[in-house]
């Protein structure tokens, strides 16, 4: 991701809307390129989850020890949205016996998407709680093969919160951008200047959104390299463009490829290294993650 994305800012955009849209939906693209993959995983482990052990345990059929009462309560706080406290026993067995199976429950399991159903705040909770349980954990899970299985799915749920909360941050802007991209291609030719002009335009408004306004590259900052290279055009461009359809200022100066090592030295010599902060402010989430 990180190579993808150094590539890009190596390489900006020539001044007009539509070199402009294909490179901002190739950045984005590159940000949300993991989830797919780990949500396809997330599906898997759940496919692999016994439902019959489930609803043994449900039932009262197998033994379980408060630490798989508190794993169980770590899964409600990741798939439950209406979850605003911690589940009680009755509570969690309520949701593996929904529709009379725990069958109904395996499933939910597997068709869990980090984009449409995490939350930050349920999953900071849920992972408390299996930090909690890690000895347990470690230990066998009680000798009972289902609850290892359903560590391994939450755990995996919950390391991608930052970037399930980053990728729903990126949503509007990878829409509308696939939505002008589209709109374009379908122009007649004689159309295609002013289309790009207009969905361009429909861009920035969601980038320069007035809740983002204090960050201009917020969108990019995914992009671990971005603290150590240029954007992609001026920052204090805006909308301003020489009367013409489809028009956009000419950027200044840039320093695209000069520079860079330079820059890494700098870092070398004593300050931060460039680690993304994956979670906006305020998020539970608000650390650095190397990748």
């Amino acid at each position: 991701i990180d190579s993808a994305g150094s590539e890009l800012l190596e390489n900006p955009p020539m001044a007009t809307p539509w070199e402009r849209l294909q490179w901002t939906k190739a950045a984005v693209s590159t940000q949300l390129a993991p989830l797919p993959q780990l949500s396809n995983t997330l599906a898997s482990i759940a496919r692999g989850i016994g439902a019959r052990q489930l609803e043994d345990l449900a039932r009262g059929c197998l033994p379980l020890e408060v630490d798989g009462q508190r794993l169980l309560a770590a899964v409600v706080w990741v798939v439950e949205p209406t979850c605003t406290n911690e589940s009680s026993w009755e509570q969690s067995c309520q949701l593996l016996l929904a529709g009379g199976s725990s069958e109904a429950f395996a499933e939910r399991l597997a068709t869990w998407e980090p984009i449409r159903n995490a939350a930050a705040w349920r999953l900071a909770r849920a992972r408390e709680l299996l930090l909690v349980i890690w000895g347990w954990v470690a230990a066998g899970c009680g000798g009972v093969p289902v609850l290892a299985t359903l560590f391994s799915w939450a755990s995996l749920a919950v390391t991608m919160a930052p970037l399930a909360e980053q990728a729903q941050n990126l949503q509007p802007i990878n829409l509308v951008v696939k939505k002008g991209i589209s709109r374009v291609e379908r122009a007649p030719p004689g159309k295609r200047q002013d289309a790009s002009a207009k969905a361009w335009t429909n861009v920035l408004f969601v980038i320069d959104a007035p809740e983002k306004s204090r960050d201009n590259w917020w969108w990019l900052t995914l992009i671990r390299t971005m603290v150590i290279m240029d954007p992609p055009w001026p920052t204090d461009e805006g909308l301003e463009g020489d009367g013409s359809a489809g028009s956009i200022r000419q950027p200044g100066p840039a320093s695209w490829r000069r520079g860079s090592i330079v820059k890494v030295n700098q870092k070398a010599d004593g300050a931060a290294s460039p680690l993304l902060d994956l979670g906006s402010e305020g998020s539970p989430f608000g650390f650095s993650h190397a990748r």
